[in-house]
């Protein structure tokens, strides 16, 4: 037979070069010369049926025993075609029976003609069933009379003869599809009612003809001119349409397929199944999410990559991915892999707005729509999402297992898409150059589907992914990347380069946080023996898809919900911001010139207000799918996990101690920051916008909250602060803030009941995390952006949210206490507090004043008329002006609330407290209440009286009490009462005696605590005689008795060794817990590099008891 079918192939060549012949003539083959054609091809494959069909045995001659059986034969549809035979009588003889009954050869013919739809008797012949007339006469003239005229040897040529029939009322490729059905319910029928004794030769006898169905219906959808005179592609079409529409026989794809497996050359597969592959995706290009009828072709292209022939056919088309020649090309962008790539139509599918029809059918009005409405549309959108984002993975698979060449060409394709799309997060992307969100959010989710099967915390697959990979080019170019532990010549990443004081800064702040965690006993990690990387040329596919996922989730759903936060939902705000704004204007001024000119901007302002709308609901559809991001946070516990193993050399990180290993691993450092970033985003995100899904991955709690104390605690390992802080701005948002600072730990609301739950019982956490944020609220100081001084406000409250949540659970407290032991590094933080609290509080209540100021000038100010200028209106500017302090002063009064609120429950705590006391803290602490208490109690309190204070988080009853409440605190400490007492700037005995009064009136108090303010206030008088003493010392002391800094009196003078100048050593003191570095030349400087100068404080010590001795 396969002999046989090529020598068909050979006359249809040759067939098609006569046809080439005579179109380069310009003739047009008249029908005489197309019969003449098919019977050369006839001829040429009769002179070879003998040679090349194989020879089968004689038909055995048994008959049946019965009648019964041409009964049976009837029923089954496999009788005898024989009408004239009529029915025998009851005198008929048995003889007579044997000699009616059909014989094997008989019913083998009567089989074929069954298939083939042909009949040898004229009778018999229909619009459907063909008479072969020239074969009858031609096999009768062959074989004696009585003998059947059709075997298997003979049904390759009734089939091609059958095919060449110029009255067949079908198509040759329905007709062979239809043979192929036939044959498969003879089949069917064969094996479970013919008699035993014809059953397997006339299976064999089906299953041959099937085969040649098959052969005939490859060459029909391959070449040109056998059987058709129009284009291939058409029956190409036919074929994939009945393939979508799933009407193809069963079986008949899977023996097609194997029929050409079997050829050497695999260009007969190509030309068969390339067009068919071609129309199937460009189907797709019809198709949408709304509709749902993407299923159909995707089940197409499914069904035809699950063959692995066919896989690796589907990679080796040329449009499967873009040449390389073209991906380096300027005017080549993303766009290009969804409409020049096979898998491109699919990939495109999109809720999002490059879909009209969505935005126009399910999200328009949306501010007129209910809730239930649009939850709806999402979970129909979503549905069909994960039916395309699940058939995408099925047919990658299929594509990854069929070959290593398959496998290299689809990691290729992600490979592509990646390149393209690395613009995608920078700040002002240009979004004409990048494939549509929609194309990029399905190419990620496929790489995350695939990287599921290594997706756990405790794979033992994470142990074959190779970090190098980040190092080499091969795949993805990291080149531009900044590293998780960057060098000096890295700076530029979050160093602002026009200021040399914050770099010098930040170096300084670095070198005294390397020399402090050199001594907190981390310990040495044994991989620094050599100081080059072996990059490979190959990987595992493991680590290819580990980084190829990681990848795609830092450009796309980083980029993704940067955009979503920064444009649209600040778009959304402002753009109701100034819809308000338009509704006050046109109630104040309803009449005149400007009114119409209002409305139409107003009308404007809610129509693009309705689209950005739209367009937030087409992303929460992305971003708020609970499945897609449960998915994504298991990726994302899993690159925490391999992130521990590869820092601490360990293969599993259930017994993780921090601090981590020191120095950090060179290949920790040379991976690049969003290793990290991605995990922190995508915790962030879900906190902020989906904290249900938080809790449905209750499974992945502990390996995230060991990363997270881990990467908070290892400045060394991750050297930017800012990505660091994104973790503590997670753990703030799970934790929720507290209600008010009077609330217990039992009312405090969290947004997430399953991660507080772990985060109050993680032992890590426990140990490690308090020290952890001590450490970054004092680095926060000096990070070398330029917007650092507003950017550490954010990140340090966060940080007293937290501490606050841990105080009331004891086994943090206890870490809290411990932490404050070690003052060199907790009066640090106790000094930025302090410094944090005077700033804030003190804008604060700079802000409330002006408040206060312009709503009483609004009040007596009168109404511009509608006439007046606007721009003169200076009613609008004092409004304007409002507008932007009341905008301001409730993130002041937040931060500084918290701050104060801080310091009130840490001066609890006896061991906490004694860190305040120490010299260089005292005085500032002490100056610092006194100052705030007088703004708060004293002659200009009023002026702090503003309308709607709860507008501005302004709660000036709780401030006080809490400020009150530090005061008592201290109650027994005569450094603090003595500090207090020498306030020159703030202190006076009737601050305190209205203090008292308000809180003892306003009952903010206890009688008891009032009473212990009342005897602290006895110890300030006390000490109010001491300092005129101290001012007459300062005054007649010699200059080198000074501080040059303070101008004071100098009570322990030291050397400072880089400026050679002298100075008090609290003073420096104080210094050096903010800035590292010599306040003269700035230089570095620590605590442990002043040298005392024991006889200028012999002197001084002299001075001072001499000068009291005379009084």
């Amino acid at each position: 037979m396969n002999n046989y079918w090529w020598k068909s192939r050979s006359a249809a060549s040759t067939s098609q070069q006569d046809n080439k012949e005579m179109t380069s003539r310009g003739n047009k083959p008249t029908e005489e010369e197309i019969r003449r054609k098919r019977l050369a091809k006839f001829e040429a494959l009769g002179r070879s049926s003998t040679a090349s069909s194989p020879q089968q045995p004689q038909a055995a001659t048994k008959t049946v025993e019965s009648c019964t059986s041409v009964h049976v034969a009837k029923k089954e549809n496999i009788a005898c075609t024989n009408k004239e035979s009529s029915t025998p009588s009851s005198s008929t003889t048995a003889q007579a029976a044997q000699n009616n009954k059909p014989n094997l050869e008989q019913l083998e013919e009567q089989v074929i003609c069954k298939i083939l739809k042909v009949t040898f008797h004229e009778q018999t012949a229909s619009e459907d069933v063909v008479f072969m007339k020239d074969l009858k006469e031609e096999w009768q003239a062959e074989q004696s009379s009585g003998e059947a005229l059709v075997n298997k040897d003979r049904a390759d040529r009734l089939l091609f003869e059958r095919l060449l029939q110029a009255q067949s009322s079908s198509s040759p490729l329905v007709y062979l599809m239809e043979s192929y059905q036939r044959a498969s319910d003879q089949e069917s029928l064969l094996s479970v009612s013919s008699s035993a004794q014809v059953k397997q030769p006339l299976l064999e006898t089906v299953q041959f003809v099937k085969k040649l169905i098959v052969s005939y219906l490859g060459l029909v959808l391959s070449n040109a001119e056998l059987f058709y005179t129009d284009s291939p592609m058409y029956r190409s079409a036919y074929f994939m349409e009945a393939l979508v529409e799933d009407r193809l026989p069963g079986g008949l794809l899977k023996d097609l397929v194997s029929r050409f497996e079997e050829d050497e050359d695999t260009d007969s597969l190509a030309e068969i199944f390339h067009p068919i592959m071609e129309l199937v995706c460009s189907k797709a290009m019809k198709t949408s999410l709304l509709q749902g009828n993407f299923t159909a072709p995707m089940r197409a292209l499914g069904a035809l990559v699950s063959f692995k022939s066919l896989a690796i056919l589907f990679t080796r088309h040329r449009n499967f991915n873009l040449p390389k020649d073209r991906i380096s090309q300027p005017f080549v962008t993303g766009k290009n892999m969804e409409t020049e790539t096979l898998l491109g139509p699919f990939f495109r599918l999109t809720a999002l707005k490059d879909d009209e029809e969505i935005a126009n059918t399910l999200f328009s009005n949306p501010r007129k729509r209910t809730r239930q409405d649009v939850d709806q549309s999402m979970t129909s959108l979503r549905a069909s999402l994960k039916v395309l984002r699940h058939g995408l993975h099925e047919i990658m698979l299929s594509l990854l297992k069929a070959s290593p060449e398959s496998r290299e060409a689809v990691l290729e394709w992600f490979a592509t898409f990646l390149h393209f799309d690395k613009e995608r997060v920078k700040l002002q992307a240009d979004y004409k150059k990048l494939a549509t969100d929609g194309f990029a959010m399905n190419v990620m989710s496929v790489l995350l589907l695939l990287s599921q099967p290594f997706s756990d915390p405790h794979s033992p697959k994470l142990d074959n992914i190779d970090p190098t990979f980040c190092v080499s080019k091969h795949r993805i170019d990291y080149s531009g990347e900044t590293r998780l532990a960057v060098d000096s010549q890295d700076l530029a990443r979050w160093v602002d380069p026009k200021n040399p004081n914050a770099q010098v800064s930040f170096q300084n702040m670095k070198r005294q946080q390397a020399m402090e965690l050199a001594s907190s006993g981390a310990s040495a990690i044994s991989d620094q023996k050599t100081d080059s990387i072996q990059v490979k040329d190959h990987y595992h596919f493991i680590t290819e898809c580990f980084f190829l996922s990681l990848r795609a989730c830092q450009l796309v759903f980083c980029g993704t919900i940067q955009m979503y936060q920064e444009h649209i939902l600040r778009g959304i705000q402002h753009l109701y911001s100034l819809q308000r704004d338009m509704e006050s204007s046109l109630n104040t001024s309803n009449s005149g010139p400007l009114a119409s000119l209002m409305e139409a901007r107003r009308n404007e302002v809610n129509r693009q207000l309705d689209l950005m709308i739209v367009d937030k609901l087409c992303y929460d559809v992305y971003l708020q799918d609970e499945e897609f991001l449960s998915v994504l946070l298991q990726f994302c516990a899993t690159v925490a996990s391999w992130l521990l193993r590869v820092a601490c050399g360990k293969k599993e990180t259930q017994d993780l101690i921090l601090p981590l290993p020191t120095p950090p691993p060179t290949l920790l450092c040379t991976l690049p920051e969003h290793t990290v970033e991605v995990v922190a985003d995508a915790l962030l995100f879900c906190g902020r916008f989906c904290p249900s899904v938080l809790d449905s991955v209750s499974f992945i709690h502990h390996e995230m909250l060991s990363f997270l104390c881990a990467i908070v605690a290892s400045p060394l390992h991750v050297r930017n602060p800012y990505l660091r802080s994104k973790f503590v701005e997670f753990l703030w948002t799970i934790l929720g803030d507290p209600p008010s600072p009077q609330s217990t730990h039992q009312e405090w609301s969290s947004p997430s009941v399953a991660w507080t739950a772990s985060f109050e019982s993680h032992s890590i956490c426990h140990k490690y995390l308090p020290g952890a944020l001590v450490r970054l609220y004092v680095e926060v100081e000096h990070t070398g952006s330029h917007s650092q001084f507003y950017d550490k406000f954010s990140i340090r409250y966060h940080i007293t949210c937290i501490f606050y949540y841990m105080w009331h659970i004891s086994s943090y407290r206890n870490a809290i206490r411990y932490e404050a032991e070690n003052e060199s590094v907790f009066v640090k933080f106790v000094n930025m507090l302090l410094n944090d609290a005077t700033y804030l509080l003190d804008e604060a209540l700079g802000d409330l004043a002006e408040i206060h100021s312009l709503q009483e000038r609004l009040d007596s100010h009168p109404n511009v008329s509608s006439t007046e200028s606007n721009n003169d209106d200076p009613r609008q500017e004092m409004q304007s002006r409002l507008s932007q302090l009341e905008r301001q002063v409730k993130s002041y009064n937040l931060l500084s609330h918290s701050s104060v609120n801080m310091l009130h429950f840490l001066t609890e705590d006896d061991r906490v407290r004694r860190v305040f006391l120490r010299p260089e803290m005292v005085n500032r602490l002490a100056e610092m209440l006194n100052y705030f208490l007088l703004q708060l109690c004293g002659p200009k309190c009023q002026s702090l009286r503003v309308r709607n204070r709860e507008q501005y988080a302004w709660e000036p009853r709780v401030l006080l009490t809490q400020i009150v409440g530090i005061y008592l605190h201290f109650r027994e400490e005569e450094a603090f009462a003595k500090s207090v007492a020498q306030d020159g700037r703030s202190y006076s005995q009737e601050l305190f005696h209205r203090a008292l009064e308000i809180v003892r009136n306003r009952r903010l108090l206890s009688e008891e605590a009032c009473d212990e303010l009342q005897g602290m206030m006895r110890r300030f008088v006390e000490f109010e005689k001491l300092e005129s003493e101290d001012e007459d010392l300062v005054l007649q002391a010699p200059e080198e008795f000074l501080d040059p800094i303070m101008a004071t009196l100098m009570r322990d003078p030291v050397l400072l060794p880089t400026s050679r100048t002298i100075v008090d050593r609290s003073t420096i003191s104080r210094h050096l817990l903010s800035d590292p570095s010599d306040p003269f030349n700035r230089e570095f400087l620590s605590m442990d590099m002043l040298e005392p100068q024991e006889d200028l404080k012999r002197r001084i010590e002299e001075y001072i008891a001499s000068k009291r001795k005379k009084e």
